[in-house]
């Protein structure tokens, strides 16, 4: 369509009708060079490719989760110098309006306590007073500051080996920042947790996207010890509408990927895009790949980024995949601005002609469609 838009009169009337009729990309939160959680939103109008500035997170939050619920935005966990279990919700019609009363609504706390790093996914049902939300993963350090836990674990030796704590009461050795394998199902007018069935493995930091047929796929990642994982699993529904998974394994990707990004591309194929690889030195991806589930289950490389990228935010709509901001190839190129799209039809990455709006770049933000 934005292709279109170039050709003739008759057809940017046609495209920017079809654009405006999609869902804008809303970000939220992030974390800068510095280290600072912020607190600012963004919507990218997808017929003017400009980044709007929207209302404020009640607070500055980065490694949140966030989705899309009957038409409202929801933020959840994260960290502003400790993690946190705070929830945030606000209405589509009320990102852009500035009057009284208006701004994110607190909702109740997480009942299983403060979170990060983790997933979530709408749950499609009516029955629930304000929406149900699926947490899967994430992690929680005992010393959560931001200065404490930051992005160079894939570099530092003392990430792999055992820090000395004490197992918990489950014979689990949860501290450190290894990532969880547990699943809650959350009800977003109570705050309380329900537990679900186990990840089959830890996780956090991993990729996770909800595909067309309702089923959840996730990939990569940090396990065990923050060891970065290629393990991909799948989450099917047992019947119309269940809140019961049956869980499997999918085959391993072609490199293990933490901090990558996910989405389901127009054909149902579970996409994962960039993250990084590789032990102590830590190779950050611009490489994509794909799976289709239920049919062989080989994963196909996909063109690669323009540039390499983890902890970014990513969405697909309308046949196009749109990444935006994330942390660069190590130190040297800190945080990222530039925004890109692939185009699943001419199989291609473009440039937005757009930046992230945010002085020096953004990681760690939140991201959905609304």
């Amino acid at each position: 369509a934005w292709r279109l838009m170039l050709v003739c009169q008759a057809a940017r009337v046609g495209a920017t009708y079809f654009l405006g009729t999609l869902p804008g990309i809303v970000v939220s939160g992030g974390d800068t060079a510095g280290g600072r959680s912020v607190s600012e939103v963004w919507r990218l109008d997808l017929v003017t490719l400009r980044w709007e500035t929207m209302l404020n997170l009640g607070t500055a939050r980065s490694r949140h989760v966030c989705c899309a619920v009957r038409g409202a935005l929801v933020v959840i966990g994260g960290i502003n110098r400790e993690a946190l279990s705070s929830v945030e919700i606000i209405r589509k019609g009320d990102l852009g309006f500035r009057g009284p009363g208006s701004g994110f609504t607190e909702l109740p706390p997480l009942s299983c306590g403060e979170i990060f790093s983790g997933a979530a996914v709408a749950v499609d049902e009516s029955v629930s007073a304000a929406g149900q939300v699926l947490l899967l993963g994430g992690d929680i350090c005992p010393d959560s500051s931001e200065e404490s836990y930051d992005d160079s674990w894939h570099s530092s030796d003392d990430s792999y080996g055992d820090d000395g704590a004490d197992d918990d009461a489950d014979g689990s050795d949860d501290d450190g920042g290894h990532g969880f394998s547990t699943a809650h199902l959350v009800d977003l007018a109570t705050g309380v947790c329900q537990p679900q069935a186990d990840l089959l493995s830890r996780q956090d930091d991993f990729a996770a996207a909800q595909l067309p047929d309702g089923r959840i796929a996730y990939a990569g990642g940090g396990g065990w010890y923050g060891v970065p994982l290629a393990t991909s699993e799948v989450w099917e529904p047992l019947g119309q509408g269940a809140v019961t998974w049956s869980r499997r394994e999918l085959p391993e990707m072609s490199v293990e990927r933490w901090a990558g990004r996910a989405c389901a591309l127009s054909d149902g194929r579970f996409a994962v895009i960039g993250g990084v690889s590789g032990g102590h030195a830590g190779a950050t991806l611009s490489s994509c790949e794909a799976l289709k589930i239920g049919a062989d289950e080989n994963w196909e490389l996909l063109p690669s980024m323009h540039d390499a990228r983890y902890s970014f935010a990513c969405v697909a709509v309308a046949g196009c995949v749109v990444v935006a901001g994330g942390n660069g190839r190590r130190e040297w190129e800190g945080k990222l601005k530039t925004a890109e799209v692939f185009d699943e039809g001419q199989g291609r990455w473009f440039r937005l002609p757009r930046d992230l709006p945010h002085d020096g770049g953004l990681s760690n933000m939140g991201c959905a469609l609304l």
